[in-house]
């Protein structure tokens, strides 16, 4: 710990130097913006996406079946892209330009596409599980369930039992719809309009700066997201910056990866499952 807080203090220290010349008042500024606009909204975006869609997907497989769980992954995504797409087209028309009315349109239409993508995952399901539908209709309430909110759902019930061991207040449903669903989308919007704003709505760019200033603070938005995907996609790379070992790149095909706690490296899915467990 102390030799990558001094690595990466020292580092900053040295980038800070250039906010003490005379142009660092707007240099903060810019950077400012693209870090805290685009750079904070990215990352949640990710988090959400990995919390709502990636975590519990192998559970929702194994309940709902594949065919199913994809189906309605993929209606999502399509409803919100269709959603985007039809506002930024409508809105730069003559009729609705600078009228927030186009969401009257886009919205129904991207609730329509949702409402098709999860009535054939339904479908798809009977049709995988007809035994199921038939013996115990309890058993398409607990598919729907799982297919609607298996991610946060499970990480939920993790936290409020630690919540509840420690006497705190518990998480409700709600929070499953909000991470699930309600951010998925809207911060895709936030995303969208701030980069419409920057590079159409204002013809030179974030508060007419000039187009160098720009490109830093992008650079500081794109050297941070990137070594945030390297150090994910390579973690011992902090071990190799802290100096107790080189760094090693992933191996493809491999199996292989440290388990949690110092234990040994586990060599087959078997032991791999049991270290996880």
């Amino acid at each position: 710990r102390p030799a990558i807080c001094s690595t990466v203090g020292g580092f900053g220290l040295l980038l800070s130097t250039m906010y003490a010349s005379s142009l660092g008042t707007y240099l903060l500024d810019a950077v400012d913006h693209y870090v805290n606009v685009y750079g904070l909204l990215f990352a949640t975006l990710c988090k959400c996406v990995a919390v709502g869609w990636v975590y519990g997907w192998a559970e929702s497989v194994n309940i709902c079946g594949k065919r199913p769980t994809v189906l309605w992954s993929v209606g999502f995504g399509l409803s919100v892209v269709t959603c985007l797409g039809c506002s930024l087209a409508i809105s730069r028309s003559s009729t609705f330009e600078g009228d927030g009315k186009f969401l009257c349109i886009s919205i129904p239409v991207s609730l329509l596409l949702l409402l098709l993508a999860f009535l054939a995952a339904l479908w798809f399901w009977r049709k995988d599980h007809p035994s199921n539908l038939s013996t115990s209709p309890q058993a398409a309430v607990a598919a729907v369930q799982e297919l609607m909110l298996s991610g946060p759902n499970k990480l939920r019930g993790s936290i409020n039992e630690c919540a509840k061991e420690h006497g705190n207040a518990q998480l409700p449903w709600v929070w499953d719809v909000l991470i699930k669903y309600v951010l998925c989308a809207v911060l895709p919007a936030l995303l969208l309009s701030s980069t419409y704003s920057d590079a159409i709505g204002n013809s030179r760019g974030y508060q007419d700066y000039p187009a160098w200033l720009q490109v830093v603070g992008f650079l500081f938005l794109a050297s941070m997201l990137l070594s945030s995907i390297v150090f994910a996609l390579m973690p011992s790379w902090w071990d190799w910056l802290a100096g107790s070992q080189s760094p090693s790149l992933p191996k493809t095909g491999s199996t292989q990866m440290l388990c949690p706690k110092g234990l040994k490296h586990a060599n087959s899915s078997q032991q791999l499952r049991r270290c996880c467990t």
